[in-house]
Order: structure tokens, then C-alpha cells, then sequence
């Protein structure tokens, strides 16, 4: 029979990390929707969802699915599909829907259509008096339940369940399920993640595809001029003293695709970050390796699609190999010493022309020392045989470079009598 205090204790301990949880958090189901790589080595997408109920789960996870697919049709997205990572958290709300207050000037034909529901993240309409701006109002709330479930989130999407349009920027790229609603998100992300301004007049800042400079030579989409539509275009009144790059982008209307300038700062925005070369061996970048040792390097890069990756090997600055992701080097063929084994991956895309920070650039470099090991073990494999004599064989007749361990009577060369004294030791051994 168990002791009735032991239950008491349990029971204790149960309520005491219930209480804790409560405290601290919750956790909620996440989706995986689409996994390349591990979270600290791709850029996270995390959806989060309002005025879904618990019944409306499936539902949830069904709109996800459909505004990815979007997503990733849009270019620059669909050449960089690799590079990302999609999670859904299942976050219920009480009531399905959202809040429509009525108090926007341009409400229109939802003037009188108000209604209120009670949702996890309190999203609404009519925010600043913008009959379409919806946000969400418990913003904690939002940060709570990324940090509790997703904490390594670099974009997030905020996904409102109601059909009537409108989104918003910011934080979080928040959008409704109208029928337009994946355009609606991929502008929005073009806000949140990329610090895209909106192409048709607001209100000004100095962002990538909007300036206050309107000569071609000093200008900031410079490299793109006249190409693809890319000019030096006025906003409307109030904003004539600010130009946008295009006439027909995606952030100034839903449906075409983003404009150059758009899709480059895109591209740099997800190079900022991650890095180029996901994983590279050997992890540790000091190597010790013996005169006739061998050593092996590779890395594992991130390509997309189509493929524009371009990977250079050096040592000590000088060019060995291009294209490969191996490099196997011979020791051999060096002189003892320290040396420098350098890759230098790059993303040379058409989609990007102006990258002054070469954030489309990546490199590992390991520091590599070549030096001898105990008298004879000319391959450091711990006994001194007939492999050492052959090693010693081919460095006297010139197929491998000379090293000092190899000059094992001291005389400043190597040649038959060091063969004799290897021959001798191996013989005493």
C-alpha cells in the first residue's frame, strides 16, 4: 500500500509545476511545415494564428500550408526556398473571428458590419482609425508564446481568421484569410522582414526602395537603373520630394512581382542571417598534421535555386580548387610549418548587383601546422616499418617534398643514407 503522505507529496509537487508552468508560459502544439536545416542555420518562419478555436485546428494548419506555397512562388522566396524553415503553432482562441469595431472613416460597406470576438491575441480592424489595418493588440501575448515555443523565430506571421481584408507590418507581418491573403502576406513580410516601404505615398523613411535623392549618379539603386522598369519615379502628393524604384511592384500593388531593388534587399535581408556554408569539416580550425599525413576538408553549402553558388579552395592564398565541396591535401607536398586552408563560397545571383557589406559571401579558414613526429614514423601511425621506407623512398627520388624530419642523419640532405639509418632502425627495432 502506498504511504498516504508520499500521495500528499506527489499531489504537491504536481499542483507546484502546474503553477510554475502557468507562471512561466505555455506550450502549445507546433507544426512543422517545412524543415531544410537546423533552426540556428536557416531563417524561421513561425505563423502564429487568431480566432481559430481549437476545432478549427486543421483549418489552421490548412491556411498555413496554402500562404507557403504562395509564398515560395514568389520570387526572390522561390530561389531561396532552402534557406528557410516553416513551424505552425497551434494557439486556440475562445471565439472564432476577430474584432470590427466600425470606428475607421473608411469602413465603406463594413460600416455597419461590427462585431467583436474573443481571441488569444486580440487582433482588430479599424487600428488608427484605418478601416484596414489590422494588428494584433496583446502583442506580449504574441512574444510569450514565441519565446515558450519557438524561441529562435526570425519572421513571424500573425494570421487572422476572417475573411474581410487587411494586415499590417511591423513585428509581425499580420494578415487576414481574405481571398487576396497571400499577397496580402508577402507584402507585409516585405515590411517586417526586409524593411521594405510601401511604393504608393504615406508617409516617408529612408528604406531601400524609397529616397529622397533623385540624381542617377547618387542614387542607391544605382546598379539596377533602367534595367527592368528600375527608375527614379515620384511619389504622389504629398511625398514629391520622395522617389520609389518602380511603377508595378508588389509593394506598391498585390499581384505583380517584387521590382529588382525590392528583391535584392530581400536576398540580403536573408544573408544577414545565415551564412553561405551551413557545416564545414574538420569543426576545429587548428590542425596539426604530419609531414607525409593526409588531411581532408569539405563543407556543406546552402544552394539555391537555380544554383548560383561558386566554392574556391586556397592555400596560403594560392587558388587549388574550384567547384568542389572536398579538398583532400597531401602534407607531403608542403613544407613543415604553419599554412592557411581557406574556402570562399558566393551566391552570385543576378538577383542581387549592389552588396557593399558582401553579405553574399562566405569563408572558413583552418590553420594548419605540418611538422615531424618521433624519429622514423614519417606517417605518424605509431611504428616505424617498411610503409616509413617507402615514404622515405619517394621523398629521395622526388615525388614528395623535402622536410627536415626526413633528414634523419642531420647532413642538411636527404638521400640514401637516410634510407640506410631508417633501414637500420627498423631492423634494431
Amino acid at each position: 500500500m502506498i504511504n498516504s503522505s508520499i500521495i500528499t507529496y506527489c499531489q504537491f509537487l504536481f499542483m507546484s509545476i502546474s503553477l510554475i508552468s502557468m507562471l512561466t508560459g505555455e506550450v502549445f502544439p507546433v507544426t512543422d511545415i517545412m524543415i531544410n536545416g537546423d533552426q540556428d542555420s536557416r531563417v524561421n518562419i513561425v505563423f502564429l494564428g487568431d480566432g481559430y478555436t481549437q476545432e478549427e485546428m486543421n483549418d489552421y494548419i490548412d491556411d498555413v500550408g496554402e500562404v507557403v506555397e504562395g509564398l515560395f512562388s514568389a520570387v526572390p522566396y522561390s530561389n531561396y526556398i532552402n534557406h528557410f524553415n516553416v513551424f505552425a503553432i497551434e494557439v486556440p482562441s475562445n471565439e472564432s473571428g476577430t474584432d470590427h469595431p466600425g470606428t475607421a472613416y473608411d469602413c465603406g460597406g463594413d460600416a455597419g458590419n461590427v462585431f467583436y470576438a474573443d481571441t488569444y491575441f486580440n487582433s482588430t480592424f479599424d487600428y488608427y482609425g484605418i478601416h484596414r489595418l489590422l494588428v494584433p493588440l496583446n502583442t506580449s501575448a504574441a512574444y510569450d508564446v514565441l519565446i515558450d515555443n519557438t524561441p529562435q523565430w526570425d519572421i513571424v506571421f500573425l494570421m487572422v481568421n476572417t475573411t474581410i481584408y487587411g494586415g499590417s507590418g511591423g513585428a509581425f507581418a499580420t494578415f487576414s484569410r481574405n481571398a487576396a491573403s497571400t499577397e496580402i502576406a508577402v507584402h507585409e513580410l516585405g515590411h517586417s522582414f526586409a524593411g521594405l516601404a510601401d511604393e504608393y505615398w504615406y508617409s516617408g523613411w529612408e528604406a531601400a526602395n524609397m529616397t529622397q535623392e533623385s540624381s542617377p549618379l547618387l542614387n542607391k539603386w544605382n546598379p539596377w537603373l533602367y534595367d527592368n522598369d528600375i527608375g527614379i519615379y515620384q511619389y504622389e502628393d504629398p511625398g514629391y520630394n520622395w522617389y520609389r524604384p518602380h511603377q508595378n511592384c508588389k509593394m506598391r500593388y498585390l499581384g505583380p512581382p517584387f521590382c529588382s531593388v525590392c528583391a535584392e534587399q530581400t536576398i540580403k535581408s536573408v544573408y544577414s542571417i545565415l551564412d553561405l556554408i551551413d557545416s564545414y569539416f574538420p569543426e576545429n580550425l587548428e590542425l596539426t598534421v604530419p609531414v607525409f599525413g593526409t588531411e581532408y576538408f569539405s563543407i556543406n553549402p546552402i544552394l539555391n535555386i537555380p544554383n548560383s553558388i561558386t566554392i574556391d579552395w586556397f592555400i596560403d592564398e594560392q587558388p587549388m580548387l574550384q567547384g568542389s565541396t572536398n579538398l583532400e591535401l597531401e602534407a607531403s607536398l608542403y613544407s613543415e610549418g604553419e599554412h592557411e586552408v581557406k574556402v570562399v563560397v558566393k551566391d552570385l545571383s543576378n538577383l542581387v548587383r549592389n552588396d557593399p557589406l558582401s553579405l553574399l559571401e562566405s569563408e572558413v579558414i583552418w590553420n594548419m601546422t605540418i611538422e615531424c613526429n618521433a624519429e622514423g614514423d614519417l606517417n605518424m601511425d605509431g611504428m616505424v616499418n617498411i610503409q616509413d621506407v617507402i615514404l622515405l623512398v619517394n621523398n629521395v627520388i622526388g615525388i614528395s617534398a623535402d622536410f627536415t624530419c626526413a633528414d634523419l642523419n642531420g647532413d642538411g640532405e636527404i638521400n640514401i643514407q637516410d634510407i640506410i639509418i631508417l633501414v637500420n632502425i627498423i631492423l634494431s627495432s
